[in-house]
C-alpha cells in the first residue's frame, strides 16, 4: 500500500469536466479530494479550509486568472506543493512556471498512470524536503544553543556558518563572516611557538595531502584588542563518494579551565600546607623554648654580675663561669633562632606563587625541602632512608618540583599504618640514569595497590582514602607538573608489599654558574661609612644600631617619607639600609622616587626584606641589581654586607 494513500489533494481546474475526471481518478487511487476550484480566489480559500497535502493547478484559470501566480500565492500562504496541469508544454510556459518551484507537470490529456506517478513523486519529494527542513532547523537550533563555538567553511575555505558562540569569541558577526575566507575571522597563533597559523583548519580541506601545518589543538585566537587561549577540533565534511564539501571547526575558550586548574593546584598546595602546619607548632615551639629560656637565664647571669660590680666586687672565678654560661646560652639562642628562620623560610617559599620559568634547578634541593615538610608525618610510621647521588640540573621550578615530592611522599606515608615505625621504611634515592636523566625514587613498605587502583592512580579525584581525608588530586597534579617539564612518573606496586614511584626528568640543556647577588667582598681594613637606616619597626632600628654603632655614622628613619627627605637633603650618605615592606611608602616606592631624582643614590640601597608576597613585588625585587639581605640576619652578616658595599662603592677609609 502506498504510504501517501489518504493524502488530501486540491484540484484547481476551470474546466468542470476535467476537474471532475481528476477528482474521480484520484479518489480511485485512494486519495481524498475535498474540493475543486476554478479561480485563484477559490483556490486560496479552499487551501485555507482544507489544508491539502498537494495542489493540482491548471496554468490557465477562469476569469483570466494565472495559475502560476495562484501557485506562488499558495506556496507563500500555506507552503503547499503544486503540480501544474497544462495543455501547453512550450518552452516559454515551462520557464515561467519554474518561478513557482512546482513539483511536477502533467500535460493534458492526462493519463491515469502519469497522474499516479506524478502525484506520488510530488508527495514523496515534499515529505522528504519537509523532513530535511525540520532536520536543518533542529541542527541549526542545536548549534545556536551549544556553548562551543562552531564555524563551517566550504571547499575553498569560505565561511558558510558561524553560531552565536563563534560570534562572541571571534568578535565578528555571522553576517559579516559568511562568504569571507576563514582567515579573516579565525586568526590563530600557535601558543608554543607564537607563530601565526597559516591554515586554521589544517589539512581538513585536503585530507589527501597531509601537512605539518595542521590545526593545533591548543592555540591563541587573535582578536582586535587581545588574545584568547582556545582548544579546537577540526573535521572535514565529505559526501557519500568521499568528496570534500568543506570543513568544520569546534572551539572553546580555555580561560576558565586554566583558572580552575590553577585553583586546583593551589588547593592541593594548601592541602600540603596543612601537612606542614601540623608539624610547624612542634618545630617552632622547641627552638622558641630555647630562646625564651636562654634569654631569661642570660639576663639573670648579667644582673648578678652587674650587682657584684656595683658592690665593688671583682670578677672572680665564679663570675667568669657565669660569663661562660651566658656565652654558651647566647650560642644556643643563635642556633635556635637560625632553626626558626629556616622553618619560616620554608613557609614563605611555599606561600609564594610557583615560578613556572624553566631555569636550571637542582632537583635534590626540592626533594630536601619536601622531606622537611613531611618529616613529622613520617616519624610515627616508618624509618626514613635517603641516598642522594649526583644528578644533572633540570629545567623547572624548585617550588613546583617540591610540591611533586610532597605529594609523592605524603602518598607513601599514608600507605603505612602508625605504630610500627621500626619495621617500616620510606626510602628516597636520587641518581642519574644511563641516558643522563635525573631520577628520584620514593619506595615505601606500605599496603601497596591492587591492579585496579594502580591503573587509576593518576586519575583526578580518585582516592582510596576515606571521605574528608583527601580530594584525590595529589598524584594527578604531581603527574601534570612533571609532564609539563618533559618528565614522567612511573609506579610499581604489589598489594601488601609497598610501592615504588619513579620520577624521571630530562637534564637542562642550559649550563650556568650564576653568581649570587650580594656576595661578601674581602676587606683588608674596615671602612667607616655614613649610613641611613630605614625601617618602620623600632626594634629592628635598635637592633641594627646596636650592631653597627661605633663602627659607622648612623642616621635612623622610621618611614619612607622621612627617609626621602633625608636622601634629597644636603646630608650625604654612603649607604642606605632600607626595609622592603613599610606602610605609607614601601621600599620599592622609596627606591623609585630616589632613582628618579638622585640616580646615583639609588645604587647605594641595600634592601632588608622579610619576603615579597605578591607576584609583582617578587618580580620587581628580583629585577633590582641591588644587594638584598633577608630577615632574620645576624650582626656578622650585616657587618659583612655593609663592608662589602662600602668597598664596591669606593668609600675611603677614614
Amino acid at each position: 500500500m502506498n504510504e501517501h494513500h489518504g493524502s488530501t489533494i486540491l484540484v484547481v481546474e476551470d474546466e468542470r469536466l476535467v476537474a471532475l475526471d481528476l477528482q474521480r481518478s484520484l479518489e480511485r487511487m485512494g486519495y481524498i479530494v475535498p474540493a475543486t476550484a476554478a479561480t485563484q480566489e477559490e483556490a486560496v480559500a479552499a487551501a485555507r479550509a482544507h489544508s491539502p497535502d498537494l495542489v493540482l493547478m491548471d496554468i490557465r484559470l477562469a476569469q483570466q486568472d494565472d495559475g502560476i501566480a495562484a501557485a506562488v500565492a499558495l506556496r507563500e500562504d500555506r507552503d503547499v506543493p503544486v503540480v501544474f496541469l497544462t495543455a501547453y508544454a512550450d518552452t516559454v510556459t515551462v520557464e515561467r512556471a519554474r518561478t513557482a518551484h512546482p513539483y511536477g507537470y502533467l500535460v493534458k490529456p492526462i493519463l491515469a498512470e502519469e497522474l499516479r506517478s506524478t502525484v506520488e513523486v510530488a508527495l514523496y519529494r515534499h515529505a522528504m524536503e519537509t523532513k530535511l527542513r525540520q532536520r536543518e532547523k533542529w541542527f541549526a537550533t542545536t548549534l545556536r544553543a551549544i556553548r562551543d563555538a562552531v564555524i563551517a567553511v566550504d571547499a575553498v575555505g569560505r565561511v558558510t556558518y558561524a553560531n552565536p558562540a563563534a560570534e562572541a569569541l571571534t568578535g565578528t558577526a555571522a553576517l559579516d563572516a559568511v562568504g569571507r575566507p576563514i582567515g579573516d575571522t579565525f586568526r590563530l597563533l600557535d601558543e608554543r611557538t607564537r607563530v601565526p597559523v597559516a591554515a586554521p583548519l589544517g589539512s581538513a580541506l585536503r585530507p589527501d595531502r597531509p601537512t605539518a601545518d595542521d590545526a593545533p589543538l591548543s592555540a591563541a585566537l587573535k582578536r582586535a584588542h587581545d588574545e584568547l587561549p582556545i582548544e579546537q577540533s577540526v573535521a572535514p565534511i565529505v559526501d557519500d563518494r568521499g568528496e570534500v564539501l568543506g570543513a568544520v571547526t569546534v572551539f572553546r575558550s580555555v580561560v576558565d579551565q586554566r583558572q580552575m586548574q590553577q585553583r586546583l593546584v593551589m588547593a592541593d598546595r594548601m592541602a600540603s600546607l596543612g601537612t606542614l602546619a601540623a608539624g610547624v607548632a612542634h618545630e617552632i615551639n622547641n627552638p622558641l623554648t630555647v630562646i625564651l629560656s636562654g634569654a631569661t637565664a642570660m639576663a639573670q647571669r648579667f644582673n648578678e654580675l652587674q650587682r657584684g660590680c656595683e658592690a665593688g666586687r671583682a670578677v672572680d672565678a665564679d663570675g667568669l663561669a657565669r660569663l661562660a654560661e651566658a656565652s654558651e646560652m647566647a650560642h644556643e639562642i643563635e642556633m635556635a633562632a637560625d632553626r626558626v628562620s629556616r622553618i619560616i623560610s620554608d613557609l614563605k617559599r611555599f606561600a609564594l606563587p610557583a615560578d613556572d620559568s624553566h631555569t636550571p634547578t637542582d632537583i635534590r634541593k626540592a626533594l630536601s625541602w619536601a622531606l622537611r615538610i613531611v618529616a613529622n608525618e613520617v616519624r610515627p610510621r616508618a624509618k626514613l632512608t635517603t641516598i642522594f647521588e649526583a644528578v644533572p640540573a633540570v629545567n623547572g621550578s624548585e617550588m613546583r618540583l617540591g610540591q611533586v615530592f610532597v605529594n609523592l611522599l605524603t602518598n607513601a606515608v599514608h600507605s603505612i599504618e602508625e605504630g610500627d615505625a621500626d619495621h617500616n621504611e620510606v626510602r628516597v634515592r636520587t641518581y642519574t640514569s644511563r641516558d643522563g636523566h635525573a631520577v628520584v625514587t620514593i619506595a615505601d613498605s606500605g599496603c601497596g595497590m591492587s591492579p585496579d587502583v594502580l591503573r587509576r592512580a593518576f586519575e583526578p579525584f580518585f582516592t582510596t582514602r576515606p571521605p574528608g581525608a583527601g580530594a584525590g588530586l595529589g598524584l594527578a597534579i604531581a603527574n601534570a607538573i612533571v609532564q609539563s617539564i618533559g618528565g614522567s612518573i612511573a609506579v610499581d606496586s604489589t598489594p601488601g608489599s609497598g610501592s615504588v614511584f619513579r620520577v624521571t626528568v630530562p637534564p637542562s640543556p642550559v649550563r650556568t654558574n650564576p653568581t649570587p647577588k650580594g656576595l661578601p667582598v674581602a676587606v683588608a681594613q674596615p671602612l667607616r661609612g655614613r649610613i641611613l637606616i630605614v625601617d618602620d619597626e623600632p626594634s629592628i632600628l635598635r637592633t641594627i644600631k646596636l650592631s653597627l654603632a661605633g663602627s659607622h655614622q648612623l642616621t635612623l628613619a622610621n618611614d619612607g617619607p622621612s627617609a626621602l627627605a633625608l636622601l634629597l637633603g644636603e646630608q650625604p650618605f654612603d649607604l642606605v639600609l632600607c626595609d622592603w615592606l613599610m606602610p605609607e611608602m614601601s621600599g620599592a616606592e622609596l627606591y623609585e622616587a630616589v632613582a628618579e631624582r638622585a640616580p646615583t643614590m639609588a645604587e647605594r640601597f641595600v634592601f632588608l626584606t622579610g619576603g615579597a608576597f605578591t607576584p609583582k613585588s617578587v618580580d620587581f625585587l628580583d629585577r633590582l641589581p641591588n644587594t638584598k639581605l633577608a630577615k632574620p640576619f645576624n650582626p656578622r652578616d650585616l657587618a659583612q654586607v655593609v663592608q662589602s658595599m662600602l668597598v664596591r662603592l669606593g668609600v675611603h677609609a677614614s
